[in-house]
């Protein structure tokens, strides 16, 4: 009876979280590594990330009450009368993930919601996602009942203690394989991001798997429920960027470190503006153009351009970078690549007293090319 009892209470505090211990999270099934990896995804402070969550979540696992009270929560502490403008898209597809659950659970939640935004956007799919869960019937969701940030931290601690000695080697994945088949093939992975670029296939938002030491698989949405990620492009580490970098942008310095061509220049543009608060990724970008003799193309010579113009912003302060500057100038791949060096070297050299950053570059990163 003793013995029945203890049993009893590990099932209870098992059902209590979605991740209850460490033995069941390395355990889990590549099915449940998923749904922790939408999780996961759902609470980063990334509002695409989160975004492309709330969408998985609602095709893949529409009627997960656990996954579907995280939605819930996050709704309402994005909450107000004037939210955040980065995450309105995720919020609107909140609302659309708690309608779909057709669960009356989320009446209560959902009214607060009304009562709290004002946007006539988000009080429209509002009202509609009230109409989908129906009248207030049994018990609801309570609002702060889940600590996010509490859940986002042990998310965190579960990503970093998978093991990754059973890994089988990045190689082995090609195009078209589903995310849960790479997630059994190389585990979960160590960073999610997304990108927005012009490539081969189309132009939009894919989510981008990133594992370190290895390299990045960009994701795109097909609409199956179990795969309804597959691969459209594996990109392998030129170098180990984990042993250069050290930040919170893994998965954006993994992809500067990687991406050739066009592909690189138009990620240059949209991810500018990180790049450009965080020094250590412009660390990265100098080991890059030492690391590749020549540029692909001419579109990422153009890049290379961009992206030694945001090395210098940072040169005038680091005198590591500076080297490199000087290193690209002498032995970088592309006459472009060479004189833009040049040309930065010079400018730091003149003006390294001032507080002034080169306004070539800021034209260059604006308009998505070198001047």
């Amino acid at each position: 009876m003793k013995k029945l009892f203890s049993v009893c209470a590990l099932l209870a505090l098992l059902s209590c979280g979605l991740i209850a211990s460490a033995t069941a999270q390395e355990n889990a099934d590549p099915g449940d590594q998923q749904r922790l990896l939408y999780l996961s995804m759902l609470l980063k402070d990334n509002p695409a990330i989160s975004l492309l969550a709330a969408r998985s979540i609602s095709q893949a696992h529409g009627g997960d009450v656990e996954l579907s009270d995280y939605v819930a929560e996050r709704l309402i502490q994005q909450a107000g009368p004037k939210p955040d403008k980065r995450f309105l898209s995720a919020i609107n597809w909140y609302i659309v993930v708690l309608g779909n659950t057709a669960n009356s659970r989320y009446v209560d939640v959902l009214t607060l919601a009304r009562e709290r935004y004002e946007l006539p956007q988000v009080l429209e799919r509002i009202d509609a996602a009230l109409v989908k869960v129906g009248a207030k019937v049994g018990n609801q969701y309570v609002p702060g009942s889940l600590n996010l940030e509490g859940k986002r931290q042990e998310l965190n601690r579960w990503v970093q203690g998978q093991s990754k000695a059973a890994r089988k080697e990045f190689s082995s994945v090609h195009a078209g394989q589903g995310l849960a088949t790479v997630v059994t093939q190389l585990g979960v992975p160590d960073d999610m991001s997304t990108m927005t670029i012009r490539m081969s296939y189309a132009r939009g938002t894919k989510l981008v798997a990133h594992y370190s030491g290895q390299g990045a698989l960009v994701l795109t949405l097909r609409g199956g429920a179990s795969e309804m990620w597959s691969v459209i492009e594996p990109i392998d580490e030129s170098f180990p960027i984990a042993e250069v970098y050290r930040g919170d942008n893994f998965g954006v310095a993994q992809m500067i470190g990687n991406l050739r061509g066009g592909s690189f220049r138009d990620y240059l543009k949209f991810q500018g503006s990180i790049i450009k608060r965080d020094p250590a990724l412009a660390v990265v970008l100098a080991k890059r153009l030492e690391t590749f003799s020549f540029p692909a193309d001419k579109l990422e010579d153009d890049a290379n351009g961009i992206a030694i113009g945001m090395i210098a912003r940072h040169a005038t302060t680091n005198a590591d970078l500076f080297e490199s500057l000087k290193r690209i100038a002498a032995n970088g791949g592309g006459k472009k690549t060479k004189a833009y060096a040049r040309k930065y070297i010079t400018w730091i050299e003149r003006r390294q007293a001032l507080p002034v950053e080169p306004k070539e570059t800021e034209d260059a990163v604006e308009d998505g090319d070198a001047r």
